[in-house]
């Protein structure tokens, strides 16, 4: 499958629809209850899934959804499916400290080959596709990523305050180049 840069606008038109319904609940509050797993679910997780799983059922019919709130009621997992949270970081969307995205990739036989990540609250919007490039969009404009290249330069690896630990140190301890983490809030540490 080849995603088109048609496609690849649509996705992020899903994420930012599904972003308006997360800053909506954001706004005005809203229901909060516990999973099995103790973890929060929201008003805003559910909201958004809907947005994202009719927008996806619409533009996309007839590849899986694999959600962190729902699955798919049609069709059959198949090689080619999506992978979504539709509010990645629900615990920062309750501290509410505006560190918290909506998730969707387009995976093919294991590898994701489109991916849109929208920070709703800051706004910020990362997309990018095989064969169409990587790029930002925030209140500056659209700016094309550029890939890690140069291995005198520091690698720059982005994650949540609230998850990691020592297993992430552990793995960063492991890369072969310089490399920061920066945590969503813009807190440094160099590796």
């Amino acid at each position: 499958m080849i995603v088109t840069a048609q496609q690849l606008a649509t996705l992020c038109d899903i994420a930012e629809a599904a972003g308006r319904a997360i800053m909506a609940v954001y706004a005005s509050g809203g229901e909060v209850w516990q999973k099995d797993d103790a973890s929060p679910l929201t008003e805003a997780d559910l909201r958004a899934d809907q947005v994202i799983r009719a927008g996806l059922e619409l533009h996309f019919p007839g590849i899986f959804i694999w959600s962190e709130e729902s699955v798919s009621q049609r069709g059959e997992p198949s090689n080619n499916f999506f992978l979504v949270d539709p509010l990645d970081g629900t615990k920062e969307f309750l501290k509410r400290n505006d560190e918290f995205t909506v998730n969707i990739a387009l995976v093919q036989d294991g590898v994701p080959i489109a991916g849109v990540v929208l920070a709703p609250a800051l706004p910020a919007l990362f997309y990018a596709a095989v064969g169409l490039g990587a790029y930002k969009r925030d209140a500056s404009g659209t700016h094309p990523i550029v890939t890690h290249t140069d291995q005198r330069q520091p690698l720059r690896v982005m994650g949540s305050r609230s998850h990691g630990g020592d297993k992430l140190a552990g793995w960063l301890a492991n890369l072969s180049v310089p490399h920061t983490f920066v945590a969503a809030a813009g807190r440094q540490w160099g590796f």
